[in-house]
């Protein structure tokens, strides 16, 4: 059994996808050193300067000082890492594009909600002890008592609305944010900033009981696990430890499937 005390959403997500993964990232917390990537870099960016946009008073609340907030954080050094761009003009396309999704933001979006809080840490504890935390976008306050979480997406893909209730972010968020402020979450929303495309999830009291009980038996099958073994996949194109995987070249039997009618 491993001894674990926190997990995210994240790395319950490395565990679905590839248990070794998680065991090298978050059990042996071995060292990696990301590629610095200028689609990373975009959406840390667009999210510091929208958490920076919402402190501002209502009366600045405009287009132009969206892109002001943008430009004020882009050199942040915990956001803008040397090595990011290869060129000026990289950089400038990855400005530009970044100010397109912010204008698409201020176009199709209330600039005067005055969110509960920006870029806020959330938990919950399991039964067994191991806290499950998470860091919201935003957390509105609703007119019925309750709040309301919002994800901000800068990437292409998409999720449809009905796979909401079973992303482990989503799933992870509702419970955890129930539990930090004490009020009914009544809804958990994604803004994708590339379309301005919003999809929502409106949760009952019994999908949070369901939610719970699937995470506790998730963790529970993390922590008993006597081995983590490789799952080799798309997934390994993005792993920061495949260098040193062997299991990311294996090849099932399965997949060799002979074609028929060749000429010998």
């Amino acid at each position: 059994m491993i001894h674990l005390d926190r997990l995210s959403p994240s790395a319950l997500d490395r565990f679905r996808a590839c248990p070794k993964q998680f065991f090298l990232a978050d059990v042996e917390r071995a060292p990696r050193e990301p590629e610095a990537s200028p689609v990373l870099m975009q959406g840390n960016a667009i999210h510091a300067a929208l958490e920076k946009f919402y402190g501002l008073p209502e009366e600045h609340r405009s287009r132009e000082n969206i892109e002001r907030a943008l430009r004020s954080v882009w050199c942040r050094p915990d956001i803008r890492k040397p090595g990011t761009f290869v060129s000026r003009d990289q950089e400038a396309a990855c400005g530009r594009a970044a100010i397109e999704m912010l204008d698409t933001y201020a176009r199709d979006f209330d600039l005067s909600i005055k969110p509960l809080a920006r870029e806020q840490w959330i938990k919950t504890r399991l039964s067994n002890g191991i806290v499950l935390f998470g860091k919201a976008d935003r957390i509105d306050a609703t007119a019925g008592g309750g709040i309301r979480i919002v994800d901000y997406k800068t990437g292409r893909n998409q999720l449809d609305v009905d796979d909401l209730p079973r992303d482990i972010a989503c799933q992870l968020y509702a419970i955890a944010a129930a539990d930090t402020y004490k009020r009914p979450v009544e809804k958990v929303s994604l803004i994708y900033l590339q379309t301005g495309h919003e999809i929502s999830w409106s949760p009952e009291t019994d999908d949070l009981v369901e939610i719970r009980d699937r995470l506790e038996r998730l963790v529970a099958q993390i922590i008993t696990s006597e081995s983590f073994e490789a799952t080799p996949g798309d997934q390994c194109r993005f792993c920061p430890f495949q260098l040193g995987c062997e299991e990311r070249q294996q090849v099932r039997l399965e997949s060799l499937k002979p074609i028929e009618n060749l000429p010998f």
